[in-house]
C-alpha cells in the first residue's frame, strides 16, 4: 500500500546527482566543494558558466560574456563541465575541464530546431564521463566527448537520464492517442538502442469510479543503485488539470511502482543514496513556500527553512557527500541569494547573489540554481 504525504506546486529543476556519498543525517563540519551555477553579466547582457566553493570563496566565472553560456552539468567524476553556449545561428552543448581550460563543442543545434532551456532534462552524462545523451529536437542521440554522435531514439523523446549504473537511459515518450492527445509514457532504452521497452504508463489510471484520469510525468531521476526511477506525475482528466495537482512516483525496473507526497509538489532533488527528497512545496493554507525534506520509503516529512513575504525558493540539490544541501532564495523575482546549509537547515549561509532577470530571460529562471561538483572536496578547479 502507498503512504501518502499530502503537500504542495512549482517548477522543477534537476541537478542529477551520480556520485555517492555519506548519510543525509551526518551533520559533522564538511570540507567545502564547489559548485558550478548559472549568473548574470548586467553589463554585457549576457550569462556566464561560474564555480565557487561551498564556504564562499574562490567564485571563478568560467566563460567569456560574449557567447552567453548556461545550465552547467558536472561529469560524474568531477573533471568536465558540460554546459550550453548560444551564438547568432546556433545553440552548442560545450564541455570544458573543472577550472575553465580546454573548452570545445561538440554538439550543434540549429536555432530553428526545439531544442531549447527550460526546468527539464535534456542532457546527461554517462557514469564514465566519456559520454553523454542528448535531446535533438524530438529525438534523442548520443555523443562522446570528441563530438562523434549517433541516434538513439527518433521520435517524441525527452528528459533523458543515465542510470548510475550504465546500463540503461530512462525517458519519457510522448504517444499519440486515437482522441487526439497524447499518453505520457516513462520508457528505458540500452544506451546501444536496444532493449527499448515501457516502465510506466500515465493513460487509464483510474481514480474513484466516476472518472479516468491519466498521468502526465516530468522530470525523471534514478536512485544511486538504479532499481528504480523517481519523477513527478500531474494527474489529467484527459487534457484538463486535476485538481489533485502533483505526485512523485517511484517505478522500479520490474514494472511495479508505488506513489509518495501526493497533492502538489514543486522543484525537487534526490540525496545520493535516492531514499530521501529534497522539494519545494507549497502550504494549502496560506500558500506560502517552503523547503521540505520527505523520506520516499514512508512519507515523513520535515520542514527545513520557510517562505518569508518576499521569498520565495527554488533549485535544491545535494552535495555528493549528502552532507551539505544547497538552494536559491528569490526576492521578489529580481534578485537571488545561493544559500548552502547542512541538511536539517542549520548553519544556512548565503555564498553567491545575483539578478534574475535582463537579457536572457528565458534562463534567468535557473540563475544561481547550483550542481555540486562530485568526488573529492578537495580536488581543484
Amino acid at each position: 500500500m502507498s503512504r501518502v504525504l499530502f503537500i504542495a506546486p512549482g517548477l522543477v529543476w534537476a541537478c542529477v546527482l551520480m556520485a555517492g556519498g555519506a548519510s543525509p543525517n551526518s551533520f559533522a563540519t564538511p570540507q567545502p566543494q564547489r559548485l558550478a551555477f548559472t549568473s548574470e553579466v548586467p553589463a554585457r547582457e549576457s550569462v556566464v558558466v561560474t564555480t565557487i566553493a561551498s564556504d564562499g570563496t574562490g567564485r571563478r566565472a568560467l566563460t567569456n560574456p560574449a557567447t552567453p553560456s548556461y545550465s552547467p552539468q558536472w561529469s560524474p567524476d568531477g573533471s568536465k563541465l558540460a554546459y550550453i553556449r548560444e551564438d547568432r545561428s546556433s545553440r552548442r552543448l560545450w564541455i570544458m575541464r573543472a577550472d575553465g581550460t580546454g573548452g570545445r563543442s561538440i554538439f550543434v543545434c540549429p536555432r530553428k530546431c526545439p531544442w531549447w532551456p527550460t526546468e527539464d532534462t535534456w542532457f546527461s552524462w554517462a557514469p564514465d564521463s566519456r559520454r553523454l545523451v542528448i535531446v535533438k529536437g524530438s529525438s534523442l542521440v548520443v555523443a562522446d566527448v570528441t563530438g562523434k554522435a549517433r541516434p538513439l531514439v527518433s521520435v517524441r523523446a525527452g528528459s533523458p537520464v543515465w542510470s548510475p549504473d550504465g546500463r540503461w537511459i530512462a525517458y519519457l515518450f510522448s504517444r499519440p492517442l486515437a482522441n487526439g492527445g497524447d499518453d505520457s509514457e516513462l520508457r528505458l532504452v540500452h544506451p546501444d538502442g536496444t532493449g527499448d521497452r515501457l516502465l510506466l504508463s500515465g493513460n487509464a489510471h483510474e481514480e474513484g469510479t466516476d472518472a479516468i484520469y491519466r498521468e502526465r510525468y516530468f522530470f525523471p531521476q534514478w536512485s544511486r543503485d538504479s532499481t528504480r526511477v523517481v519523477l513527478l506525475a500531474e494527474l489529467e482528466e484527459w487534457g484538463r488539470a486535476y485538481s489533485g495537482g502533483t505526485r512523485i512516483r517511484l517505478a522500479k525496473l520490474d514494472g511495479s511502482s508505488t506513489t509518495c507526497c501526493a497533492g502538489s509538489i514543486g522543484e525537487f532533488a534526490l540525496d545520493p543514496s535516492g531514499s530521501v527528497m529534497l522539494t519545494v512545496v507549497t502550504g494549502t493554507d496560506d500558500f506560502r513556500e517552503r523547503l521540505v525534506q520527505v523520506r520516499l520509503d514512508s512519507g515523513t516529512a520535515r520542514t527545513i527553512a520557510r517562505q518569508a513575504d518576499d521569498v520565495r525558493f527554488g533549485g535544491p540539490s545535494w552535495s555528493s557527500s549528502g552532507r551539505q544541501i544547497a538552494f536559491t532564495r528569490y526576492y521578489h523575482f529580481e534578485t537571488w541569494a545561493l544559500t548552502v546549509s547542512s541538511p536539517d537547515g542549520t548553519g544556512a549561509r548565503t555564498v553567491a547573489r545575483g539578478s534574475d532577470h535582463g537579457y536572457y530571460s528565458y534562463v534567468g529562471r535557473l540563475a544561481g540554481h547550483a550542481c555540486w561538483r562530485p568526488g573529492s572536496p578537495r580536488a581543484g578547479g
